[in-house]
């Protein structure tokens, strides 16, 4: 009888969703429909086409702006990466996270982090003034008290950003674009059996820095990032 009725609301909905005009879909709009002032206060940036606009005199100005901006529209996010970082996910997600947090706290990205947050304060007391700045941004918006959906269903309080927060999701993002760890097992591959196993784990010809013309693509690819290049002979400015 369950499966029965489940079944006959993805219907309704499926056909609801032919049936009414694009117009209604509008209702349901977080950004421009009828519920975008009643849930939390107005964002501090100009939102348009679905792209932030910030107008700001100074990058202090526009720093701050961006992280209110980006604490409006997906602070949840934001908090679930800085404790993956810290490995303080399980505090959040409950038992289900822990083998995660054991895992990064073992990394040890936010320990990291906490020392690159030192050094830029040593070093370039400029750029620390803008990660403030952003931290500020994003505080001032969690002081206004917003009802974030996420935290009501878990039952918990989001916490202020600190400007290590950032900086740890900069290691997470690096580690992740890194491929894991493969490095750290290479290297102790080559220290247990030379270089020469390079060779034969890792053939250059399936390794090119650029892809040459007519290649064909591995199927097991999966994971990389962006590796292209255009000839001058096809731009506009012949770059």
């Amino acid at each position: 009888m369950a499966r029965l009725v489940g079944l006959s609301l993805i219907i309704f909905v499926l056909i609801l969703a032919f049936i009414l005009p694009p117009s209604l879909y509008r209702l349901a709009d977080p950004f421009n429909g009828p519920m975008k002032a009643v849930a939390r206060p107005p964002p501090v940036v100009g939102f348009s086409n679905y792209v932030l606009e910030i107008e700001a005199n100074d990058l202090r100005e526009a720093f701050y702006k961006l992280g209110y901006a980006h604490a409006y529209y997906r602070f949840f996010q934001m908090d679930v990466l800085r404790r993956v970082a810290s490995g303080r996910l399980s505090e959040l997600l409950g038992e289900d996270a822990y083998r995660t947090d054991v895992y990064f706290r073992t990394r040890g990205l936010y320990i990291a982090a906490e020392k690159t947050w030192q050094y830029i304060q040593d070093n370039y007391p400029d750029f620390a003034t803008l990660l403030e700045e952003y931290a500020r941004g994003v505080n001032d918006y969690l002081s206004k008290k917003p009802p974030i959906f996420e935290y009501l269903v878990l039952g918990k309080e989001p916490e202020l950003w600190r400007p290590v927060d950032s900086i740890a999701i900069g290691k997470l993002m690096a580690w992740s674009l890194s491929g894991g760890e493969d490095d750290l097992l290479l290297k102790d591959l080559v220290e247990a059996k030379g270089r020469e196993i390079l060779d034969f784990i890792l053939p250059r010809e399936a390794n090119l820095p650029i892809v040459p013309h007519k290649v064909s693509f591995s199927p097991h690819t999966t994971f990389g990032s962006n590796n292209w290049v255009l000839s001058p002979h096809i731009t506009a400015t012949g770059l």
